[in-house]
């Protein structure tokens, strides 16, 4: 992951009133090489405070992130001017404050179903373990099932919608069961699809332990 600032330059004067002057916030880049980096969309990570606070004109990430339980703490810099307006308030010049955003472990994207439903579907995956475990927030309303299958997008017996017991609530650890069955462990090594349904939910992570 990066997080660069955002840049909404100013015109210059004089249609501008300052120099190299305008707002910033914080914007997520990801890279699976360390190398090559795509931005997922131009909306915000981490958008501005309303007028007034002391991070409402210009945002700028720090380095590095806490993980600090099932949370993820990250700092960054904000300032209550814009890039250039310090040049006619020098008291302005290097005040800012230190932020703090938490968020939940793996809550940098999810995928989201409606009120009205949705339903992934993985490519196939093979795994090593017993257990599928999901980072998912249903809320109150919302639900979720998660079925098997084969390579051939098939339901495997046993784990089909059907049986799928329904998933509730906010969990970071959550445990899928099958008609209260949660051992995965004879289809480790084989290709298989992870197909969710869900509504009002989203999906944050999945990953299979022992």
């Amino acid at each position: 992951f990066a997080f660069p600032s955002a840049y909404l330059h100013f015109p210059e004067p004089p249609e501008g009133k300052y120099n190299n002057d305008g707002l910033l916030d914080i914007q997520l880049f990801v890279s699976r090489d360390g190398v090559t980096f795509h931005r997922i969309e131009r909306g915000p990570y981490i958008a501005l405070s309303p007028e007034g606070a002391p991070d409402s004109k210009c945002l700028y990430m720090n380095v590095g992130m806490l993980r600090v339980g099932d949370e993820l703490y990250q700092y960054y810099v904000g300032f209550h001017h814009s890039h250039g307006e310090y040049v006619d308030w020098p008291e302005l010049k290097g005040m800012g404050a230190i932020c703090l955003v938490v968020q939940r472990l793996d809550g940098f994207v999810s995928a989201d179903a409606a009120w009205g439903g949705g339903a992934l579907t993985t490519p196939p995956i093979t795994f090593e373990g017993s257990k599928l475990e999901l980072n998912i927030n249903c809320s109150a309303m919302g639900t979720a099932r998660v079925e098997l299958r084969d390579a051939d997008d098939n339901p495997i017996e046993g784990f089909t919608l059907a049986d799928a017991d329904i998933i509730y609530g906010n969990n970071v650890h959550k445990i899928v069961t099958w008609k209260g069955n949660p051992d995965v462990s004879a289809l480790a090594g084989k290709p298989i699809k992870l197909h969710f349904k869900m509504r009002a939910a989203k999906l944050y992570a999945f990953q299979f332990l022992q």
